[in-house]
This record gives C-alpha cells, sequence and structure tokens, in this order.
C-alpha cells in the first residue's frame, strides 16, 4: 500500500519541480527579452541624439566607432557612451564652397541690459525656435552650427552628396604626438581655392578635391534664402521692448574645415577664413538686410529673384576694404 503513494507524491514531487522550473525559464527569458528591448530602447535614444547633435556623416562615425569597441553598459549616459568612440582621436574634413550665414539682433546689448535675464532669454528661445524651423525646412542643404551669444550660425552644402578630403588626426595625450593618414572620397582638384593653402600647411597628408558647382550654386542659393527668411521671421517676433526684432544678416562663399572637438561636452565646430569673412558681412551690414560677399554675390546674381546693391570700400576687420553685396530691400 505504501509503495503507490510513494510513487503518487515522487510523481507529484518531478511534476512540481518541472512546472517550477518551465516558470523559472520562462521568467528569465522574459527578463532577458525586457533587458534586451531596454537596451535596444537606449540605444535608439543616444544614436537619435548624437543625430541632434551632429551632422549625419560625424554622428554615423561616432557610433560606428562606438559599435565597433564593445557592447555598451546599461545605464550608459550620452557623455559616456560618446566618450568610449575615441574623440580623442580627430577626424577632419575638409568642404570647398561651402556658404556660411551669421544673424545677429540689432542693438541687442542695450537690451540686455535694460530687461530681465529671464526675459531675454525667453525672447531669444522663441526666435531661435523659429530659425531652427527655417533650417530643418531645408534639411539637404542646410546645417545649424551654433548660437552664440544673439548669434546665429548656419553652414549651407556641409551634406549636399558633394565627398571631401578627410584627414584623420590622431593625438596620443602621453606623448604629445600627433599621427596622420588621409583618404580621399572623390577626385576633384580645382586650382586656386583655399582647400589648396589648407593642404599645404598640412604638408603632403591631404589630397585635395572640389566641388561641383552644381553644388556650391545650391549652397549659396539656400544659404541666400534662409538668410531671407530670417529676417522675415524675425520681424514677426517681438522684442522685450515691443518692438519687432530686427536682425542683421551676413554670407561669405569659401572653404572651411569642420570637426569635433573636445570630449567633455564635444562640440562640432569649422574653422578657417570663410567663417570669420561671413561674421564680418554680418557685424558691417545694416538693420534689417542681408549683406553678402562677392564670393557669395558671384553665385546667387543671376540665379535668384532678389536685387542686390553694390558697397564699395566696406572696411572689414583684418580684411581691408572689400566690395560686398547688400539687400537691396530692407525686411
Amino acid at each position: 500500500d505504501a509503495l503507490p503513494i510513494c510513487a503518487v507524491v515522487l510523481s507529484f514531487c518531478v511534476t512540481r519541480a518541472k512546472r517550477t522550473e518551465f516558470v523559472n525559464r520562462k521568467t528569465i527569458q522574459s527578463l532577458h527579452s525586457q533587458k534586451e528591448r531596454a537596451f535596444e530602447r537606449q540605444r535608439e535614444d543616444q544614436e537619435h541624439l548624437i543625430h541632434s547633435i551632429f551632422p549625419p556623416a560625424v554622428a554615423d562615425e561616432i557610433i560606428l566607432r562606438q559599435s565597433q569597441e564593445s557592447v555598451v553598459p546599461e545605464g550608459m549616459t550620452l557623455r559616456a557612451a560618446v566618450s568610449t568612440s575615441k574623440l580623442d582621436s580627430v577626424t577632419a574634413r575638409i568642404h570647398q564652397q561651402i556658404t556660411i550665414v551669421f544673424t545677429d539682433i540689432v542693438d541687442f546689448t542695450r537690451m540686455a541690459e535694460s530687461h530681465a535675464p529671464f526675459e531675454i532669454m525667453h525672447f531669444l528661445h522663441k526666435l531661435f525656435i523659429a530659425l531652427d524651423q527655417l533650417v530643418d525646412a531645408n534639411p539637404n542643404w542646410l546645417w545649424k552650427v551654433e548660437t552664440i551669444g544673439d548669434a546665429f550660425m548656419v553652414a549651407a552644402g556641409l551634406e549636399s552628396g558633394s565627398e571631401d578630403t578627410v584627414l584623420t588626426v590622431e593625438y596620443d595625450g602621453s606623448k604629445t604626438a600627433y599621427s596622420y593618414s588621409h583618404r580621399v572620397l572623390s577626385a576633384r582638384s580645382p586650382e586656386g581655392s583655399e582647400s589648396v593653402d589648407m593642404a599645404k600647411n598640412l604638408g603632403s597628408q591631404v589630397s585635395l578635391c572640389s566641388v561641383s558647382t552644381t553644388t556650391s550654386f545650391g549652397a549659396a542659393e539656400a544659404a541666400v534664402a534662409f538668410g531671407v527668411a530670417a529676417l522675415k521671421t524675425a520681424s514677426l517676433i517681438s522684442t522685450p521692448d515691443g518692438n519687432p526684432c530686427r536682425i542683421r544678416v551676413g554670407a561669405h562663399t569659401g572653404d572651411v574645415c569642420s570637426g569635433v572637438v573636445g570630449t567633455r561636452m564635444p562640440r562640432y565646430c569649422l574653422f578657417g577664413d570663410t567663417v570669420n569673412t561671413a561674421s564680418r558681412m554680418e557685424s558691417t551690414g545694416l538693420p534689417g538686410r542681408m549683406q553678402i560677399s562677392q564670393a557669395t554675390h558671384d553665385l546667387v546674381c543671376d540665379r535668384t529673384e532678389h536685387e542686390w546693391m553694390e558697397r564699395e570700400g566696406v572696411d572689414v576687420k583684418g580684411k581691408g576694404s572689400l566690395k560686398t553685396f547688400l539687400l537691396a530691400q530692407e525686411l
């Protein structure tokens, strides 16, 4: 009599053990799946944030470097994720015939002195959101580089599909040594461009490439269209004084070098005389007008509906007297 009872009890215990094992296995699988989904969402969020900070080519490179090193631990922050991308290895790109645009607010210094900081911040936030929307409306040509105080900087042509000279600079912090390598993404070589001077300064480590005429025209046209739209958009926004906002806009076309600078709060920056000249076009301009250099004017004078007034002898810091062109209509 005892034997059947023992068999029943043993069978019950075995069945219960198997059921417990099954439930535990399912629980572990469920937790593992949840962890994988959470990690995938985190990775997508990080990639989306990186793409919102850097241009596509730069963002893709950072993400690729990160994926080639190791799996990012759960809970890793964006700062840590970017740090694992070895940003001490700098990729510098030389872009030809990029049009840089600067805007700034007329009488901003006086405005900032006579109003509370939160009023100024609210006003700038509203204005910059409006300018961001203008950039987002033409993502194939325009990229917002940065804001500096009341200044808003945009580059046209960085991500236009043209391929650039790429110079990789690797820095060894312990030895203070640099090593260079280069790759040419397309063979183009115009004479007399600023990229030639850049390459000479870097020695024989960089091969030259040019940009197509269509790309140059397209970038300049997109920059002018943004500048004109920015003038109109700003006038619809009220300053803390209650008056319509007035801005100055300046643009210049030339060659620039781009790259990510720093590892703590890294920034995507543009360097070169083109940036300085574009800034001077804005600072020497007039309220409610857009001023462009001769280089930009040569590209857009016959391709846009806007009329330009020639200005002779504009004194530009570091450049001397230059011929510039002012948008004929005040906006």
